[in-house]
């Protein structure tokens, strides 16, 4: 997992990569907080950028994931 953290004066966003074993990037999720902590909004791509956040079966798999559970 790399953790990527841009903080601005309004927002703080994670960028975060998780990788399969083959070292081949899995999905990227994108979190973001507003300058009081609240979270805003959370967006998880699959390997090749596409939104994949309403898909059920994917948050399962990445629910499971320990890298996935280590996310702010």
């Amino acid at each position: 997992m790399k953790l990527i953290s841009t903080t601005t004066i309004t927002r703080k966003r994670y960028e975060v990569e998780l990788w399969s074993g083959n070292a081949k990037k899995l999905h990227y999720v994108v979190i973001e907080y507003a300058a009081n902590g609240q979270r805003i909004g959370a967006i998880i791509k699959d390997y090749y950028g596409n939104d994949v956040t309403s898909d059920s079966n994917l948050i399962r798999q990445l629910a499971d994931n320990p890298e996935f559970m280590k996310l702010p």
